[in-house]
């Protein structure tokens, strides 16, 4: 009995929660930054100082997220434990909270016991976990959930003075989970959607106590569209139609087969774009539709079955509706997604472990749901443990895609970028060279074929890719500027020049470009002439500190020593970490004194 009373101990069962949470995921911590993780945090420099903080809370552009970086920063600078210990810490956080969701909603701390551990378990989860780019989905999970809990206490709570707290609670929440990531603009049709399920009134009862969700939510979608010109992704042009059915379909093809079914899980995914009406969509349609039907015809009788069912949809219609994305699945938007399927599953099981059965008695049905729960939790926890391995780097990331989608374009573009890194250069070669049998006028794998060439020496063989990557995309910058790089290698510095000098006919005004010039020029001792460049880049640029200390060097060589100090100490003023312009410093004092 005082076993019994241990277990069902709600402390008890959240440090179980936690847990099992930091054991799961014991293998992560070491990870390394991954994919987008080096512009989010490693080369941002607006994260690498404390005191860009107040700038970052009232930026547009997720403020919640980045201030938890730029702490980040600060306390561990680009070791990775201590940006994974955090992200960890809010998955654990996260399973706390839809305990205290499920508890609320279904009033049993057997359902929310094991609500909270599928979530913290679940495999499909260690994407936002892993991927430290990812917190955007972790972090608005929690003043997602949040949000939605204070809605609940504020509507089940009978005293006056703390309604409003719980109200006040509930948008705070609301706005801090924007401020993490905009896919929390759907919290006011979650909160409408508990309100025609557990509560009473329509539409305008809700309409007119909480407005003030609405006006913001509507308020920051103008502000999105009026400041960025659109709510969905740049890197796309899907039409409307295209990406409706598509998005259709991979939610009903993937995303709900990922929920129950988490195995053979990738970083992304390859998904057919589907144009028009066919089998599959129709199919998606009639499972979408039917699922509807059983949340509205489920409302008064099963809840939290309406309820976890409204919660998939609604979490996806920011992602996975009207909205063009480049990637059409992606796991960690199925973050908060998740929460349905937990809540689903944890107040099923518990409900049918105190059905009455006809075919068996309550003890022997209560003995297998107890196993096939403890199996399923176990099977999870495993999953997700071995998951993480694939996190551990780059290359067993993109190669277990590889793997799943052989014809991948982004894999193998990835995995050859991630050898290429690794100084595996036989290895990259070969992706990349998939790559340009299936699409030979691939520009960017014929640049990236030509950097092997580059760093293996073989300069030759470099300019000749270089080249043709610029022929299929005369745009192509980062091509023209490997190819410059390519020349002087070969000591051609004047058809260096030819070609900084056509990318400024694409690209005027280039600070980068002027600075390229400008060190050409220094090789080739022709010192006014760099000089003239340099000046055309921090004119440009005013907080180039590269250039700066290049400009010195230039003075020095005139035996401008003075001059050259002056642009020295300007090079470190902008960015104290350049040794050479510290050192040099030093060498044009003792010239001086000669």
């Amino acid at each position: 009995m005082i076993k019994m009373k241990i277990i069902k101990n709600k402390l008890f069962q959240l440090l179980i929660i936690a847990f099992i949470g930091i054991a799961v995921y014991s293998n992560s911590f070491h990870s390394p930054f991954q994919y987008d993780d080096k512009h989010v945090i490693q080369w941002n420099r607006t994260v690498k100082s404390i005191d860009n903080l107040p700038g970052m809370l009232a930026s547009s552009y997720r403020p919640v997220l980045q201030a938890t970086f730029a702490l980040n920063y600060n306390w561990f600078g680009t070791e990775t434990f201590g940006y994974h210990v955090f992200n960890t810490l809010i998955h654990i956080l996260n399973g706390i909270l839809v305990y205290f969701l499920v508890s609320l909603i279904s009033r049993d701390k057997t359902a929310a016991f094991l609500a909270g551990l599928f979530f913290v378990v679940h495999p499909l989860n260690t994407q936002a976990v892993n991927y430290i780019s990812a917190r955007s989905t972790s972090l608005c999970a929690v003043f997602y959930i949040l949000s939605v809990i204070f809605f609940i206490k504020a509507n089940n709570c009978r005293e006056k003075g703390k309604v409003w707290k719980y109200y006040a609670g509930s948008f705070i929440g609301f706005v801090l989970a924007i401020g993490s990531k905009e896919i929390a603009v759907s919290i006011p049709v979650m909160l409408f959607a508990y309100h025609c399920v557990f509560l009473k009134g329509g539409a305008r009862v809700f309409i007119k106590k909480y407005s003030l969700f609405i006006l913001f939510a509507g308020g920051y979608l103008l502000y999105r569209v009026v400041s960025t010109g659109t709510i969905g992704d740049y890197s796309t042009d899907r039409g409307l139609i295209t990406t409706v059915l598509t998005n259709m379909n991979a939610m009903v093809y993937e995303n709900l087969k990922l929920l129950f079914f988490p195995v053979n899980l990738n970083v992304a995914y390859e998904f057919p774009e589907v144009s028009s009406i066919n089998f599959p969509v129709v199919f998606s349609a009639v499972v979408i539709v039917v699922l509807l039907v059983i949340a509205y015809r489920t409302m008064k009788t099963s809840g939290y079955l309406s309820f976890s069912i409204l919660w998939f949809f609604i979490i996806l219609i920011p992602t996975q509706t009207f909205v063009a994305r480049e990637e059409i699945i992606c796991e960690h938007r199925l973050y908060l997604a998740c929460v349905s399927v937990c809540m689903f599953l944890a107040v099923s099981l518990a409900r049918l472990r105190d059905y009455n059965f006809t075919l068996f008695s309550k003890k022997t049905a209560g003995k297998a749901i107890t196993g096939f729960t403890v199996t399923l939790l176990v099977l999870f926890a495993a999953g997700s443990h071995n998951r993480n391995l694939d996190w551990q780097s780059e290359i067993s990331l993109w190669k277990r895609m590889a793997e799943s989608f052989p014809g991948s374009y982004k894999a193998h573009s990835n995995l050859g970028n991630s050898y290429a890194e690794k100084g595996m250069y036989e290895e990259a070669v070969e992706h990349y060279e998939i790559l340009l049998k299936t699409k030979p006028d691939d520009a960017k794998a014929s640049n990236n074929l030509a950097n092997i060439y580059y760093l293996t020496g073989k300069y030759d063989r470099a300019i000749e890719k270089y080249r043709k990557a610029i022929g299929i995309s005369p745009g192509y910058l980062t091509a023209h500027g490997n190819l410059a790089m390519a020349y002087e290698k070969k000591n051609m510095p004047e058809e260096a020049l030819k070609v900084y000098q056509g990318m400024l006919g694409i690209s005027p005004g280039n600070a980068t470009v002027f600075f390229k010039m400008g060190n050409v020029f220094q090789l080739k001792k022709s010192y006014d002439e760099a000089i003239n460049y340099y000046k055309k880049a921090v004119g440009i640029r005013p907080d180039y500190a590269e250039v700066y200390n290049n400009l010195g060097n230039s003075y020095f060589y005139k035996g401008w020593y003075d001059e050259a100090i002056k642009s020295y100490r300007k090079a470190l003023e902008l960015d104290p970490s350049i040794k050479q312009a510290r050192d040099n410093i030093g060498l044009a004092r003792e010239r001086i004194k000669k």
